[in-house]
Order: C-alpha cells, then sequence, then structure tokens
C-alpha cells in the first residue's frame, strides 16, 4: 500500500522537478538536461530539470524490460520448518541504484508508479501491486529467442541454399554482425583483433597429414606449394570454405594443428610456421563471451542491442560445433555462409574460433581467400633441390633433410607478384611427427536395462517391475 504521508492526488507528485545533477545514470541526465530550467524539489538550485512523472514512465518501462518482481510468499515446494526468505532486491533500492538517485526521489518515483498501478480488486484479495513498497526485484534473463529463431532458419535456408536465397541469408547475418567494429568487452578490447607484424599473434601453425615417405619428402623440397593452401581446383571444403575456396586453416600452437588434420595412427603429420607479413583483421569469436552491455537501460533501442549481444556471446559454440562423418557437405554450409559473409561484407580478413578436436580449449584460425596467399620461395635458375631419408633400424631413428644446389652465378628471379601476400613460411620450421597411439576425452553413460511382465489384473492398465538387469 502508498504510506498515508503521502499525497492523494498523484499530479502532486508527478509535476515534482528534479535537475538534471540529481540523477547519477548518464542516458537519464542527458534527458533531464535538455529541460527547461527550473527550481529542483530535491536540492533546491535551479538547473535544467524535468518532472518526476517523465522519470517515473522512463522507469516503468525500464522495469517492465529489465526486472522480475519475485514472488511474496512461498511456493508449492516450501519447507515449513524453514525460515522463508524473499528474493530480490527492494524497489526503492533497485530505482536508486539503477537511475543513481537519492533515496527520496526513488520512494518518490516507486509512489507513482504503485498509485498509477493501483487495482482495489486485485488488492482486496490480497494480491500484490506490481510497483508495491516493499516489493522485491531481480534482473530477469534475457530472451534472446528471437535470433535463435533467425540462426534456425539461417541454417536451414543455407543447407537447402537456393539462388533466391542469398538476399534472406545476408539479411539475417546483417542483424547479427552489423556494428560488430563498434562492440566492446568488459576489459575494452574489441573482438575485431589485429594480428601480423608486431602483434601479439605474429605467426601462425599449419598441418598436413601424410600416409607415404614419397609424399612427405615431396613436402619438404616445396613446402610453398605442398604445405600451403591449396589452388582453387584443388580446393576442397571444409567449416569455413566452399569448394574451389581455397582458405588458411590454422592455429598458434603445433598441438592444436596436429589435432584438427585428425591423423590416423601410423600416420605422419608435417607442421610448418608461417609468418604473417602484412596486418590483418580478424573475428576473435572468444572475445565476443565477455562483450559488454554498455547501454542505458533507460533508452528504449538498448534492449535489442542486449538481445543481440546476448546471442552473439554463445555464437562461438554455435559454429564450433562438432560434425559427425558423412556430414560436412550440408553440415558446414551455414558457417561457410557465415565466413563468405564476414569476408565480403563486413571486410574482415579471417575468424577466430574454438577447436572442436582440443575440446574448445584452444583455438583456430582461418584466413579467408583474399588473405591466405603465401609468398613463393625465390630460388635461383637451375637450382636442383632433393630431398632424402635416412633409417637407423636399431632404434628406428629417422631424419628427414632437404638439399638445394644452386649453379655458379645462377641469376635469381626478381620477385614480381600483383597478389598482396599475407604469409610466409619458414622452410627451417618444418617438424615430422609420427603418430604412434590417440587418446580420446570422453565421457560416460550406463544403460539401465528392465525387464516387465505385464500384470494379470484385467481391471488395472499396470505393468509390475519384477526385475533389473
Amino acid at each position: 500500500m502508498v504510506p498515508n504521508d503521502y499525497p492523494k492526488d498523484i499530479d502532486e507528485l508527478k509535476y515534482k522537478k528534479l535537475c538534471y545533477k540529481c540523477v547519477g545514470e548518464s542516458f537519464l541526465k542527458v534527458l533531464l538536461g535538455k529541460g527547461k530550467r527550473s527550481k529542483c524539489d530535491y536540492c533546491g538550485k535551479i538547473q535544467a530539470a524535468g518532472t518526476l512523472g517523465f522519470l517515473s514512465e522512463k522507469v516503468k518501462d525500464a522495469f517492465q524490460d529489465y526486472y522480475d518482481r519475485t514472488p511474496d510468499e512461498p511456493g508449492d515446494y516450501y519447507n515449513p520448518h524453514k525460515y522463508w526468505f524473499r528474493d530480490g532486491d527492494d524497489i526503492v533500492d533497485v530505482i536508486a541504484d539503477a537511475a543513481g538517485v537519492e533515496e527520496e526521489v526513488a520512494k518518490d518515483i516507486q509512489a507513482i508508479l504503485e498509485i498509477e498501478h493501483e487495482d482495489f480488486d486485485t488488492s482486496a484479495i490480497g494480491i500484490e501491486n506490481e510497483f508495491a513498497s516493499g516489493s522485491m526485484y531481480i534482473l530477469k534473463p534475457l530472451n534472446d529467442e528471437s535470433f535463435h529463431k533467425k540462426w534456425v532458419e539461417f541454417k536451414e535456408l543455407s543447407k537447402s541454399f537456393k539462388p533466391g536465397s542469398k538476399a534472406a541469408l545476408d539479411k539475417i547475418l546483417s542483424e547479427i554482425f552489423t556494428g560488430v567494429y563498434e562492440l566492446k568487452t568488459r576489459n575494452n578490447k574489441s573482438p575485431i583483433v589485429e594480428i601480423g607484424p608486431g602483434k601479439a599473434i605474429n605467426k601462425l601453425y599449419r598441418a598436413r597429414c601424410f600416409y607415404t615417405d614419397e609424399d612427405l619428402l615431396k613436402a619438404f623440397k616445396y613446402p610453398d606449394s605442398e604445405l600451403c593452401p591449396p589452388p582453387p581446383h584443388k580446393a576442397k571444403p571444409g567449416r569455413m570454405n566452399k569448394e574451389g575456396v581455397p582458405v588458411f586453416y590454422g592455429a598458434e600452437s603445433r598441438e592444436v594443428v596436429i589435432n584438427e588434420v585428425r591423423p590416423p595412427v601410423g600416420s605422419k603429420v608435417a607442421v610448418a610456421e608461417f609468418e604473417i607479413i602484412r596486418q590483418l583483421k580478424i573475428l576473435d569469436l572468444s572475445l565476443l563471451k565477455s562483450v559488454d552491455n554498455a547501454g542505458s537501460i533507460f533508452d528504449p533501442d538498448e534492449l535489442p542491442k542486449r538481445i543481440r549481444t546476448d546471442f552473439l556471446r554463445k555464437l562461438s559454440t554455435l559454429i564450433s560445433y562438432p560434425v559427425m562423418p558423412g556430414d560436412e557437405v550440408s553440415e558446414y554450409c551455414p558457417t561457410q555462409r557465415v565466413a563468405e559473409f564476414l569476408s565480403q561484407t563486413i571486410g574482415l580478413d579471417g575468424i577466430r574460433f574454438p577447436s572442436v578436436q582440443s575440446g574448445m580449449k584452444e583455438m583456430n584460425i582461418t584466413l579467408f581467400s583474399h588473405a591466405c596467399s603465401v609468398e613463393k620461395i625465390i630460388l635461383p635458375v637451375g637450382s636442383k633441390v632433393s630431398g632424402n631419408l635416412l633409417y637407423e633400424d636399431e632404434d628406428y631413428y629417422q631424419e628427414y633433410s632437404v638439399s638445394i644446389t644452386h649453379p655458379k652465378n645462377a641469376r635469381t628471379p626478381v620477385r614480381n607478384s600483383v597478389i598482396p601476400h599475407a604469409l610466409k613460411i619458414d622452410p627451417r620450421s618444418i617438424t615430422v611427427h609420427g603418430i604412434n597411439a590417440l587418446r580420446y576425452d570422453f565421457t560416460v553413460n550406463n544403460v539401465s536395462r528392465q525387464v516387465f511382465e505385464e500384470s494379470e489384473r484385467d481391471d488395472l492398465d499396470t505393468t509390475e517391475v519384477f526385475g533389473t538387469r
């Protein structure tokens, strides 16, 4: 109930003046700062001000969008032998904290809202007023169901792609990613990360699995072609690329890239280090998880932004989901569309996302087609390249070597390429990893088995459990 010392005429409360300096919340401060200069009923100073009725409308809207009133009595499952505490914070405290106002102002706003929402019929049967004095509130979880529906729709459209679907797909992705450059994490970092010379990430590793020494030696001899992204006519579809579109799949450690190629026991994996030789911009999905909602809850445009941000926090999991063998063609379609959109529409060079093969604990980096060109190794004209494999049977020691012989006075071709290369392979960094065994991280679930026998009683439609095996 409204305290007796409050005026019965609500207008007396609603027309009280509050100056912008008596409000700490930045969005409300700006709104009140646009008002006419008036004497503030709280601090007594003549400042730009607004009415308490205006402010109470803003508070009401914010409460409807961001707060839930907690039950004012125990639920059905309450243990009567335990003392019951109502969840949440007092409505006056919530108003004061959210709007950045003194308790006196918050009490007046609460009284206005309680009077406006007074219902004698519900009050007579003991139902609490929505804004009653002493009511308790908690922050409500954001409902990003609308974006999840869009994502489901996007996945289905991607899998059954038709020429007319592109506009619909781009529209959904625009709603998700537009404004991504302006996003900031709680540490004021951008999820758009620069990599390359002088940056924290200035090199990447890439791996390739081999089943014969012949193919492996060929990779050592010509690493700038055999260990690099394939040409378009050899580019197979992957999580972030369509067939015929080469991209660079890499990571920041040798262990991660070895896991990503999923080598069988007995195979060998060659890993090479690539220097990033020009500045690139990538979207780091791991940083989206800590994107901050910096806007005001009193801004009517803020809620859709917060819902989108909440969805973006979950995007890395949605994009990095495991795909079963045989399902790659259809299941990779959505992430291929995302990569294409980020590259062509948002103007990014790549994406950093959790590695499924490493249990989502490590990160992969994919550089898109326009940013995955590797600088060729230039040898003097007439150079001969040979590869050697040395075996020591007793200890099964292997050594791989490459020899390059230059003719005397040989001319080295001038590097002439119109392609702005992004990467440079270090042939001396190549290592070979023989796969001796595999380890799996798994969960175990028991399977219960029960034997039932039908009851002989016709008047009961039940079964009796006779045992468990």
